[in-house]
């Protein structure tokens, strides 16, 4: 499944994508801190976006070609998991 982006603007209540508000699984949110972090080329990956060019401040003693930057400070990606419990002997499956 694809990344589904939903961006949360200051003001907002905390909410989650309605794919990961289930009864039966448990959810997962993943923080990537991107502090300090280049990157040899743009990328528009939800997750890992970074398309502002870093300053040279945070260049010094790199040479070569532009670096960039995340676009934001942090980005959230959120899992769910199942676990399915079943007995071999008898094919019996707890529910989920």
């Amino acid at each position: 499944m694809p990344y589904r982006y939903v961006p949360i603007t200051h003001g907002d209540e905390s909410r989650f994508a309605p794919e990961l508000s289930q009864t039966d699984a448990v959810g997962s949110p993943l923080f990537l801190d991107s502090t300090d972090m280049l990157y040899r080329k743009k990328e528009d990956d939800p997750w890992f976006s970074a398309a502002s060019k870093a300053p040279q401040w945070l260049k010094d003693g790199l040479r070569g070609d532009p670096l960039y930057v995340s676009d934001e400070p942090a980005t959230v990606i959120g899992c769910t998991s199942q676990v399915l419990y079943c007995n071999p002997k008898t094919d019996a499956c707890a529910s989920l």
